[in-house]
């Protein structure tokens, strides 16, 4: 009998999933979760891949094609509006619309898409875009390949608690909008659905450290009101929970949310009795990508693709016959021929000029891509950067910061080269692993005594986004430093610290972190 394994694994735990294929599904048989040091990414691949051939082995499981979750932490959503064009061209559509302000390059970016039937505000279709970087698809690959097993697709988790919430409830629950909300140890992550097809996915932290759904519920609260404002046609009618939620929590939810909320298993009582009703929420998605019929409705592995063109094969096929047919009549089939091979020179002709079009047009697209992405690659938010500088600044009476100056670093672009014997520029080759660039320069003069400044320096050099370039003491007057420091750019979420009330006169801070807000997976 054929068999799957679902395999989860992030950089706490590693889940496992076993499955029997049954008409074309999944049937849950087994299921673990290890805690594990190592996880699928660059660095340890191949440790991994090791570290997974020793677990399957301890636990007595045979190789098996295996379908790998991506948690939500390491997939970008994107609700996209399309025009209604022919099937073949949604693809690429999809993609272009999918691809703009990516917080990654568009060519290490994979990308695939799960259409619905809610039409946007004016009648356009929509799907909700997945995007992963193709460096962590390698190292899932490079992972498996390790320890001896096939991958056969690769999916977010959202679509695994879709299928698994279906799998437990049975196919008519996906007849209207539901949201599906699977508890973890930190919080949980709440998946909205409708007619079986994920239509959004967000990651939701508690704010206490022993969880459950009741902690949860201002984020589902906020959730649920975003999704209705972006999808004001398909109000969410039930809550769906698993994970370990009690009554008394579930009908606190529904009181509070207006709507039922019903609780549900992930897998049958004799599959995975070993694992606490806590935990067992950690297996979902693994579980609900074994239980799915394939194609899934997003796949990593294998992405939805522009369809090609229908061959013109057989039009020629019948024109090559018909030409034999009348060669035989005479000379009537040779005047025939040759206009007919002249017309095929012409088309021959205007399909190089519009060739040579093309490749011109693509220059100047490849110059504009270039110079956003200059811009973009330069863009630094001031106050952000003065907010760090205050932030980091030492809380020590006697120093002070007399000058502030901050310069713009221009950025270069690269030049196209010119093919030998052609005029046509061709569009430089990027750089694999370009080294960073500086996009500012800021320098500050303080005064203070030599011990303090010395303080001030450690600070400035503590910033991982500044490099202290120059120190220069008694600049531009004695008891007075100057530094120099090159700026590099970096996410605006990295700017986390957060500056609390000083003990002295001089503005300190405490090295407390900033709470970086939970991103949804649409912004409304």
């Amino acid at each position: 009998m054929a068999r799957l394994l679902g395999i989860d694994w992030d950089q706490r735990f590693l889940r496992i999933v076993e499955a029997n294929v049954q008409g074309g599904k999944g049937v849950l048989q087994r299921a673990w979760v290890w805690e594990e040091q190592v996880c699928p990414n660059p660095a340890q691949a191949e440790e991994a891949g090791r570290r997974l051939k020793e677990r399957l082995k301890e636990a007595g499981v045979a190789p098996a094609p295996v379908r790998f979750v991506i948690g939500r932490d390491g997939v970008i959503c994107r609700d996209v509006l399309y025009p209604d064009v022919p099937a073949n061209e949604v693809p690429a559509i999809v993609n272009f619309q999918a691809g703009k302000d990516l917080s990654i390059p568009i060519d290490e970016a994979v990308i695939d898409f799960i259409p619905n039937r809610i039409p946007g505000p004016a009648g356009e279709k929509r799907a909700l875009a997945t995007i992963i970087h193709a460096e962590l698809l390698r190292s899932i690959e490079k992972t498996c390949q390790a320890a001896g097993l096939k991958l056969d697709c690769v999916s977010a988790s959202g679509v695994g608690h879709v299928s698994n919430w279906q799998a437990a409830t049975g196919p008519s629950s996906g007849a209207e909008t539901a949201a599906v909300l699977v508890l973890n140890s930190s919080g949980g992550e709440l998946s909205i659905t409708r007619d079986g097809q994920l239509l959004f996915s967000r990651v939701l932290v508690s704010p206490r450290a022993d969880g459950g759904a009741r902690a949860l519920l201002p984020e589902v609260r906020r959730t649920l009101a975003a999704f209705e404002t972006q999808f004001p046609g398909a109000p969410v009618r039930s809550l769906n929970v698993t994970g370990g939620s009690t009554t008394e929590e579930r009908q606190e939810l529904a009181t509070v949310l207006g709507m039922p909320v019903t609780g549900y298993e992930v897998f049958p009582a004799a599959v995975g009795r070993d694992i606490p009703p806590t935990r067992r929420g950690l297996l979902a998605a693994a579980a609900g990508l074994v239980q799915a019929r394939k194609p899934l409705q997003a796949d990593f592995l294998n992405p939805k693709r522009t369809l090609p063109p229908p061959s013109r094969k057989p039009l020629y096929y019948a024109v090559g016959a018909a030409a034999a047919v009348l060669f035989l009549v005479g000379l009537f089939i040779y005047w025939s021929e040759l206009a007919r091979r002249q017309q095929r020179l012409e088309e021959l002709q205007a399909s190089k000029s519009k060739l040579q079009k093309q490749i011109s047009d693509l220059g100047d697209v490849e110059k504009r891509l270039e110079a956003i992405n200059t811009w973009a690659n330069g863009e630094v938010i001031l106050l952000d950067e003065l907010y760090e500088l205050a932030a980091r600044f030492p809380d020590t009476p006697g120093l002070r910061i007399t000058k502030v100056t901050w310069t713009p670093v221009a950025q270069p672009t690269s030049q196209p080269a010119t093919t030998p014997g052609s005029r046509t520029p061709v569009p430089a080759r990027p750089q694999l692993n370009p080294a960073p660039k500086p996009v500012a320069r800021l320098v500050i003069q303080a005064t203070g005594e030599a011990d303090r400044l010395e303080k001030l320096r450690a600070a400035l050099n503590s910033a991982e986004h500044w490099k202290l370039d120059l120190w220069e003491k008694d600049v531009p007057s004695a008891g007075t430093i100057q530094a120099t420091l090159k700026v590099f750019r970096i996410p605006a979420r990295d700017y986390d610290r957060i500056m609390e009330t000083p003990e002295h006169t001089t503005i300190g801070m405490t090295p407390t972190r900033r709470a970086v807000p939970e991103r949804g997976g649409v912004e409304p």
